[in-house]
């Protein structure tokens, strides 16, 4: 296995992002959103890209190899 991360999607190639089984998308502003929208499917016909620039501290949407269509996700833990 292979993890790489960054805070910019453009920092790796398309085949990079395109072999990536999993994949893990934090909150990301105006333009990265529509690039990183295009490497995760949403459900529906939302545009991922606006929902990615609103996501709080904390959440992520995530698709997996046997969840391809990504999932918000929030981490919780004890305040």
């Amino acid at each position: 296995s292979c993890l790489v991360a960054s805070q910019s999607i453009s920092d790796f190639d398309k085949e990079v992002s395109g072999n990536a089984g999993t994949k893990i998308v934090f909150r990301t502003n105006f333009p990265e959103s529509k690039k990183v929208a295009e490497t995760v499917r949403g459900a529906g016909k939302n545009d991922l890209s606006k929902i990615i620039e609103q996501l709080n501290v904390g959440e992520a949407y995530v698709a997996t190899p046997d969840q391809p269509v990504a999932r918000k996700t929030r981490m919780i833990g004890d305040v």
